[in-house]
C-alpha cells in the first residue's frame, strides 16, 4: 500500500541525533501541530536536507505517517524576514515564541489558529524596528497571547491590568503595532505576575 505524503510548512523547533547520521526533528507544522519526525542520513556532510532543517528555520516539509511515527522525507527552506536572525532583540523574541510553543503545545494537536498567530507574530517582528528596551514588552505580548491560546489566561484578566482599551489587540497579532509596547511597559509589573500565575497553573 502506498504511503500518503503530507506536505506542510513547519518551524524547526529542535533536533535530536539518532544513530550515525539520522535525527529526530521537533516540528511545529501548519497541518498537524507539534510533531516529531525522523529523517534518515540528514546529518551527513552532503545531506540535502541539512540546511533547510536548521533549528528555528522554516521549511516546507514532506512527511509520511507510519507505525513508528512520522518520517521526514524532504524539506525546502521557506522565507523568514532576514533580520530575524541578525537583530539581537528580534532573534531572542523569535526564539522565545518557538520555545513557548514547544513547551506548552501537545504533540499531534492540530492548532491552525495558533500556527497563524505565530506567523503574524513573526511578521510583526520582521516589519518593525525595535530597541533593547522593547524586548521585555515584546516578550510580555508573546506570553500573554500564547497563554491565552493554551487556556491558562483569560482576556478579562488582561483587561484588569491594561485599562486603555488596547487589551483586545494583544489577542489578535494581526493588529499588533509598536505603540502597544508602551502600554505593556507601563503595566509590566502586573502583567508579569499574570504570566507567572499562568505558568504555575499549567504545571509545565
Amino acid at each position: 500500500m502506498a504511503h500518503i505524503i503530507y506536505k506542510t510548512d513547519a518551524f524547526i523547533l529542535g533536533t535530536t541525533p539518532r544513530g550515525e547520521a539520522s535525527a529526530v526533528f521537533t516540528l511545529f507544522t501548519e497541518s498537524h501541530g507539534l510533531i516529531s519526525a525522523r529523517a534518515q542520513s540528514v546529518r551527513r556532510v552532503n545531506g540535502k536536507l541539512k540546511h533547510a532543517l536548521s533549528r528555528y528555520h522554516k521549511a516546507s516539509c514532506s512527511l509520511v505517517s507510519g507505525k513508528l511515527g512520522w518520517r521526514l522525507i524532504d524539506a525546502e527552506e521557506r522565507f523568514l524576514p532576514p533580520d530575524i536572525f541578525f537583530s539581537e532583540v528580534k532573534r531572542e523574541v523569535y526564539a522565545k515564541i518557538l520555545l513557548w510553543v514547544a513547551r506548552f503545545q501537545g504533540q499531534d494537536e492540530k492548532e491552525k489558529e495558533l500556527y497563524e498567530d505565530v506567523l503574524h507574530m513573526v511578521a510583526f517582528l520582521g516589519n518593525h524596528s525595535f530597541t533593547k528596551s522593547d524586548k521585555e514588552s515584546l516578550e510580555i505580548a508573546v506570553a500573554l497571547l500564547l497563554l491565552y491560546r493554551f487556556g491558562y489566561l483569560s482576556p478579562e484578566q488582561v483587561k484588569n491590568e491594561i485599562k486603555n482599551g488596547e487589551e483586545a489587540i494583544i489577542f489578535d497579532p494581526r493588529a499588533w503595532h509598536p505603540t502597544i509596547l508602551l502600554s505593556l511597559s507601563q503595566n509590566a509589573r502586573g502583567l508579569i505576575m499574570l504570566i507567572n500565575n499562568g505558568i504555575i497553573a499549567s504545571n509545565l
